[in-house]
């Protein structure tokens, strides 16, 4: 029985860089922190993410992670932003 147990991963561990990942979750804060539209933030957003976290899903699950624990961004919000398009 599993109801009570708390802090259990379904993913399983990660073996993301504890250092590479806080190195992502700054520059990431930096791209939320521009003086940009929220359009421009998230074509930034979706070309990061494209160069530095699809190819390591470990990574990406770690940076989405610690992204949340510092209240940078939630999970939900960050996934709309990567959803977010400017249509014309």
């Amino acid at each position: 029985m599993l109801g009570g147990i708390k802090g259990i991963d379904p993913r399983g561990d990660s073996f993301a860089d504890p250092d590479l990942t806080d190195t992502h979750c700054d520059a990431l804060a930096a791209i939320f922190d521009q003086d940009k539209d929220e359009y421009e933030i998230a074509k930034d957003l979706r070309a990061y993410v494209a160069e530095h976290l699809q190819p390591d899903l470990d990574l990406y699950i770690a940076v989405n992670d610690r992204l949340a624990a510092r209240q940078i961004i939630s999970k939900l919000n960050f996934k709309k932003y990567l959803s977010l398009v400017l249509e014309v």
